[in-house]
């Protein structure tokens, strides 16, 4: 399982044992000493992980990830403070962030933490297709055959309904805006669409799946929480 990380934080001991330790486990390693460095090489690159300090000179870190996210949306984040602030742990989570992480502790136990957001692998192979699970929902997503179970049990759904659940569960953890929703579930133009339409999707698939795990954000969109 190789996988792409973005690590940004100035350079520092902490940093190079970090990107060390990463690479022991087989994943690929780019750092960055400063966001603006880091924009341009994720316009460059697909990234699997972000992995952000929360201050920096520029910007600090959520704004990157946001801006980051507007590049590019799926990938996994994971924010860099050594500030012990429940304010920043929490508007950290509120923008869909996978982890806080105080760099006053281990690097090790930061790898075991990153380890863990790579493993966050949702899509089930098969020879037809994929399937997609959410253990924390009792649902499943024959996507080859475009079935919808919830505790083992055929639920009917529409086919936006089906796109939007099949959207949430490959990207689990990852805030999802309400204009990356439109161009999955919309062949037209993003301007052409009203977003409310979108939350009335969601409203509606809550509803029939009486689902728990989506989480609106607010002025953004909708994040799986799981």
């Amino acid at each position: 399982m190789n996988k792409k990380i973005l690590l940004v934080k100035p350079s520092s001991t902490y940093t190079s044992k970090l990107k060390e330790s990463i690479e022991l486990y087989g994943h690929s390693v780019d750092c960055s000493t400063s966001p603006i460095h880091a924009i341009a090489l994720f316009a460059k690159k697909s990234y699997d992980l972000v992995i952000s300090e929360y201050q920096m000179k520029e910007m600090d870190g959520i704004r990157l990830i946001l801006i980051l996210r507007e590049m590019k949306p799926f990938f996994r984040s994971i924010m860099l403070s050594s500030y012990q602030s429940d304010e920043i742990e929490i508007n950290t989570f509120d923008h869909g962030i996978d982890f806080y992480f105080n760099t006053n502790r281990s690097h090790v136990v930061l790898t075991t933490y990153i380890h863990k957001v790579l493993c966050k692998d949702t899509i089930e192979q098969n020879e037809q297709g994929y399937m997609l699970f959410s253990t924390k929902e009792a649902i499943s997503i024959d996507t080859d055959k475009r079935l919808v179970f919830k505790e083992e049990k055929p639920i009917h759904v529409t086919n936006k309904e089906f796109e939007l659940l099949s959207m949430f569960l490959e990207y689990k953890g990852s805030a999802l805006s309400r204009e990356i929703i439109a161009k999955r579930l919309w062949v037209t133009e993003v301007e052409d669409i009203d977003f409310r339409v979108i939350d009335g999707h969601v409203k509606r698939l809550r509803s029939k799946l009486n689902i728990q795990a989506i989480s609106a954000i607010r002025s953004y969109g909708y994040i799986w929480n799981e």
